[in-house]
């Protein structure tokens, strides 16, 4: 959807709409209210519970209480202004110029007049990480509206105003279940077809095992070919509960020369995931409605962010320790690379600024979260930075939805004391009891189970502890993957297109590559930045 002051509102292929005489309800994505269907029901039970002469305060107080995936604008009739705003976890997301509101940055830069004038520190930026972390989104005019705001527009213009959202980092609560709250949201998407995207990790087999074990009707499917490992793992445990595991085994007569751009496209223009482009555009073929993954398990377990920040509680000056730990090891953008590798593709007079870039976020992060305990800011950190990325809505093919995003599941996880996210034994404790045959089955996290009972937890966490020693020693950690013969296919296909050279041309005509990069010189993720700068510069 897209709003100008001059303009008025702009529907797209997958907005919503009721009115009743008082309001205009335009919406997209999914939406609910806990104990209430998706959608039309719970947009008209919004519609509903508002009064004609609704204050701010009161119309704040009912969208708070909305959950999923969504983007709404409401239209006051009798006042004469929109109110708009996006989901409460940062799974959709708001652009805006000093004239324009929309959930699509192509549809902001569509208006830009000079396409080729991109932000430097972001172009840097988004070819180190493959993500914009800076303020203005590529251009100098467009930025994104932060998950804990809203909009009010009208005659006077485009006002952002705060949504005064509870801080579910903050209370404590151990005593709430992870799968009876799992059970309440899941509850309102009972009539959509759903699938879980099911991986050889613990937090797909966590919601697995919640949702069979609830009654949840749904499949089960994975990006990757037959003998790749998070494949066979997959299909092992879909079978212990019945399923069948589907997956894409991706020949090369599949693809398509216009598949590059499409993936970007359907990113927003905001990443470039072909793989994921490929896997639901084969997965659109079952007809369903919403699919389901475990992003954000970080926060249940001790993910990368967590244990940097165990590493450095002893230390005085803690906090700096461990944001500069998780920049130099590339995790803090969550998809850099050695700065090494990075530099030596730039041309002279560019290398060093990424460094200074850097040096920025970590300036800016460490004054925004040194007030809170280290563990808790490695929490806040890891969620209201490094995954609130831009990468497009995920509407463009099928809507997709992040139930560990939400502040009550939220709450849940960052709630434990640290010997319960310790080898993920939230996991253990409350999903991998209710189903020990599955729980018992290895994962591609250094082969640990999910299972509950004190034997096998023990003998894990000796093995957890080795591993973590042979890392810190730099010994790397024992392999649990084989190779995806996808992204064999994948590689192939990026390094014989011809816009990965166009890319390359174009940010050596800027001044920006140095001469020696060619396409046998670049990785993949290199290899689709470049082809992503080229579409957003066209």
């Amino acid at each position: 959807m897209y709003f100008g002051l001059s303009t008025g509102i702009e529907t797209g292929p997958y907005t919503e709409k009721l009115t009743n005489q008082y309001y205009e309800l335009y919406w997209e994505g999914i939406v609910f209210y806990l104990g209430l269907d998706e959608g039309k029901p719970t947009m008209q039970a919004l519609l509903a519970r508002l009064d004609a002469y609704a204050t701010d305060e009161e119309l704040v107080d009912l969208i708070r209480d909305l959950r999923g995936n969504w983007v709404l604008f409401l239209f006051d009739i009798l006042r004469k202004r929109w109110f708009v705003c996006s989901d409460h976890s940062h799974q959709n997301f708001l652009f805006f110029t000093s004239t324009s509101v929309s959930n699509s940055f192509l549809r902001l830069q569509s208006e830009q007049p000079d396409k080729a004038n991109v932000e430097e520190d972001a172009l840097l930026t988004y070819l180190y990480c493959g993500h914009c972390y800076m303020k203005s989104i590529f251009y100098s005019n467009i930025q994104k509206l932060d998950y804990h705001d809203y909009f009010i527009i009208d005659e006077t213009g485009i006002k952002v105003s705060s949504k005064k959202l509870r801080d579910c980092f903050t209370a404590k609560d151990r005593k709430t279940s992870f799968v009876k709250t799992l059970s309440t949201l899941f509850s309102s998407l009972s009539k959509h077809r759903l699938c879980l995207d099911l991986s050889g990790g613990t937090d797909t087999r966590a919601l697995l095992l919640a949702l069979f074990h609830l009654g949840i009707d749904f499949d089960v499917a994975t990006w990757g070919d037959r003998t790749y490992s998070e494949v066979q793992i997959a299909t092992k445990v879909a079978k212990l509960v019945g399923k069948n595991l589907r997956f894409a085994d991706l020949p090369k007569e599949d693809m398509s020369p216009d598949d590059l751009k499409s993936a970007w496209i359907a990113c927003d223009g905001l990443s470039l995931a072909l793989e994921s482009y490929k896997f639901e555009k084969w997965r659109a073929h079952f007809g369903y409605s919403i699919t389901i993954a475990g992003s954000a398990g970080e926060l249940y377990k001790d993910g990368g962010w967590y244990r940097a920040a165990l590493r450095n509680c002893m230390y005085l000056n803690g906090q700096e320790r461990f944001i500069k730990q998780l920049f130099d090891s590339g995790e803090m953008l969550w998809e850099g690379m050695p700065l090494e590798v990075f530099e030596s593709i730039l041309a002279p007079q560019y290398r060093g600024r990424i460094m200074i870039y850097l040096k920025e976020i970590s300036q800016r992060l460490i004054k925004q979260y040194s007030e809170y305990p280290i563990l808790e800011s490695s929490d806040r950190i890891f969620f209201d930075f490094s995954i609130n990325r831009l990468s497009g809505t995920g509407n463009s093919i099928i809507p997709r939805y992040l139930p560990l995003y939400e502040p009550e599941m939220i709450n849940i996880g960052v709630s434990q004391p640290p010997w319960k996210r310790l080898s993920h034994n939230l996991y253990r404790q409350e999903c991998g009891k209710l189903n020990h045959e599955v729980a018992i089955v290895e994962t591609d996290r250094i082969g640990l189970t999910l299972s509950h009972k004190f034997v096998d937890i023990l003998l894990e966490s000796m093995r957890y502890l080795h591993a973590y020693a042979s890392e810190k020693l730099g010994n790397g950690l024992p392999s649990y993957k084989t190779p995806n013969r996808n992204n064999t296919v994948i590689l192939d296909y990026l390094m014989n297109h011809e816009d990965i050279q166009n890319g390359i041309d174009n940010l050596k005509d800027r001044g920006v590559l140095n001469n020696n990069v060619t396409k046998l010189s670049l990785n993949p993720s290199l290899a689709k930045r470049l082809a992503s700068l080229y579409y957003l510069m066209s």
